[in-house]
């Protein structure tokens, strides 16, 4: 009997595709003495990550993702090809920048914690970021961009902001977000310790035919949604 309970776990957990062990990810260490720029030269030494197609959903061009640190910061550096580079938000918005923009969002949770961060980053270099007691209490009054010290976003554009009558290249986000930001109101955590976290891209544009949208990892079969937190990938931090 014990014997017919323990298979039938494994072949639930088979069916929802839940795996064992994360996926893994590297944010390399910033150089001693080294800016941190979007063109500095240690990118060319950090991994790219190319977010990945989602059901139901199009994907028509690609982004890519890159992570590095130092002491006091996690760096996100993205490039996002983007015919039709859109950001309309309002000043001063206080939530939901991804249904205004063109948006990468990154979530971040440390391993020993419920509670977790959602930053939005959009192409016109708007940012803020949204913290959830725990993935089971998402409620409205959670729904709103926490002050952050330290939290930096810039956006370049190759291409026009807001003019569907052209066609643009893309954008690259530089996003600094604070590892003593990340704790507070999250269980705290020493810099370098691995970080659970996910990544979504958002896009719109007049040569779309449907919602666009990638993710950095997905499990077949499970629901769409970054807040799925057994798809998250870990971000392990190089010396």
């Amino acid at each position: 009997m014990m014997l017919l309970v323990l298979l039938s776990a494994l072949l639930l957990a088979g069916c929802h595709g839940v795996p064992e062990q994360k996926t893994k990810f590297t944010a390399v260490k910033v150089p001693a003495g080294e800016a941190v720029a979007v063109d500095a030269g240690f990118w060319k030494n950090a991994p790219s990550y190319e977010l990945l197609e989602l059901p139901k959903y199009v994907k028509r061009n690609p982004v890519t993702v890159q992570f590095a640190w130092d002491d006091e910061a996690l760096y996100f550096r993205f490039e996002a090809v983007d015919d039709d580079i859109v950001d309309e938000s309002p000043e001063n918005q206080k939530n939901s920048l991804q249904l205004f923009a063109d948006c990468l969002e990154l979530f971040i949770r440390p391993q020993n914690s419920r509670g977790y961060w959602e930053f939005h980053f959009t192409a016109g270099g708007h940012f803020g970021g949204i913290h959830f007691p725990a993935r089971g209490r998402r409620m409205p009054s959670d729904v709103v961009y926490r002050p952050m010290n330290g939290l930096e976003f810039k956006a370049q554009i190759i291409g026009t902001l807001n003019d569907f009558s052209d066609k643009d290249d893309r954008w690259i986000g530089l996003a600094r977000i604070p590892f003593a930001g990340i704790a507070d109101r999250c269980a705290p955590f020493s810099p370098g310790e691995p970080l659970l976290f996910q990544v979504t891209s958002v896009a719109y544009s007049a040569y779309a035919d449907w919602d666009e949208m990638t993710q950095l990892t997905y499990i077949p079969e499970t629901p769409v949604t970054p807040h799925y937190l057994p798809a998250w990938g870990l971000l392990e931090f190089k010396l």
